[in-house]
């Protein structure tokens, strides 16, 4: 599974380089952007999420989902 390489690639939101990119082609395309699934680390980077964000056409954040799951999980029978 992917998942193991998340904490390495996460990064905070909305000051990180895909942050930046999504609010930069936002802003220069006048456009309502949904971008995700980004790993996102939390403030104190004791988290991780799988997060998806919004931005206006100003190129500000206007909000985020933080999705449930990380991963899919394999149930035996199912």
């Amino acid at each position: 599974m992917f998942t193991e390489y998340f904490r390495e690639y996460a990064e905070k939101i909305p000051s990180g380089p895909s942050s930046e990119a999504l609010s930069k082609l936002a802003k220069e395309h006048s456009i309502y952007l949904i971008g995700g699934s980004i790993p996102e680390l939390n403030e104190d980077e004791s988290c991780v999420y799988n997060t998806c964000t919004i931005w206006n056409p100003l190129g500000e954040l206007l909000g985020r989902h933080r999705k449930v799951h990380l991963f899919d999980i394999d149930i035996p029978g199912k």
